[in-house]
């Protein structure tokens, strides 16, 4: 089977387009780029300051929790240790 390649296209520009520009038209095209990843990245972290008591809150749910588990699995290992010690002196007396 033939593998085709994919060509790639981002903002009307392809890699065609990109190698035949002059190096001036290709360094405003990477600054563009950059310029642009630089703008998401800040709007990302923007929100991620926004809502930092969101995760604090999910973390303490998540850490009561695993307590709760824990605290569970104790008991119900002491109820089925007990139950099998009963269940051993009432079988084999």
């Amino acid at each position: 089977m033939a593998v085709v390649a994919k060509e790639i296209i981002m903002n009307g520009i392809t890699k065609e387009t990109f190698d035949s520009a002059d190096k001036e038209t290709q360094l405003r095209i990477l600054f563009d780029y950059q310029h642009g990843t630089h703008e998401n990245i800040n709007k990302i972290l923007e929100l991620l300051q926004a809502h930092p008591g969101n995760c604090d809150d999910r973390f303490k749910k998540l850490e009561n929790m695993k307590m709760k588990n824990t605290a569970l699995s104790a008991i119900m290992g002491l109820i089925g240790g007990f139950s099998a010690m009963v269940a051993k002196l009432k079988l084999w007396g």
